[in-house]
């Protein structure tokens, strides 16, 4: 259960971290003590019930680590494309709303009929100044890098936090409200 919380919601750059450390620090060591009790209980004629379970142990940690990091790499794939086809979802319902109005909301949340939204798309990911309106979400494992969507092309590009912005204040701005979507 634990495990596989971990590989759907931490970053992709953590599961790397994680996993090789577990590889060198846990399972390597392991393997190797496990190899040597099954040496001397083989040298020794004794039992070498022990040895054997903790080399089980130690195959099944480095079997978990190894698969750690490309199974985290398909699950963000795979929410990062689930980001992506909500804009798709919800372009009509923003255009009616436009229709109706005379400007895109402010918030999604004035959409009663909006789908929610996917895991990595937050409420504060949605802006609009009632004649565009655009949609980024961070990158998983991309540190301050975004994938941004605007109604007036309809694409998807992703964005280095330096091409973000145009001028220092608005630079700002952007690092400030990047450490605010960690805290929700």
């Amino acid at each position: 259960m634990i495990y596989s919380a971990v590989v759907y919601y931490v970053d992709p750059i953590l599961v790397i971290i994680f996993a090789v450390d577990g590889l060198i620090w846990i399972g390597l060591p392991l393997i190797a003590v496990c190899l040597a009790l099954l040496l001397v209980g083989l040298y020794t004629e004794r039992s070498i019930r022990t040895a054997l379970m903790l080399l089980g142990w130690s195959i099944a940690i480095v079997f978990l680590a190894m698969v750690a990091i490309p199974a985290n790499a398909f699950l963000q794939d795979h929410a990062v494309e689930n980001a992506k086809v909500y804009s798709e979802k919800i372009d009509g319902l923003l255009e009616e709303y436009r229709r109706d109005h005379g400007a895109y909301p402010s918030s999604l949340d004035q959409i009663p009929s909006a789908p929610p939204m996917p895991r990595l798309l937050r409420r504060n990911d949605y802006y609009s100044d009632g004649e565009t309106y655009s949609l980024d979400f961070q990158v998983p494992g991309g540190l301050l890098d975004r994938w941004h969507y605007t109604s007036e092309t309809h694409q998807w590009n992703r964005k280095r936090y330096q091409t973000l912005t145009k001028d220092a204040d608005e630079r700002k701005r952007d690092l400030w409200r990047v450490f605010a979507s960690w805290s929700d």
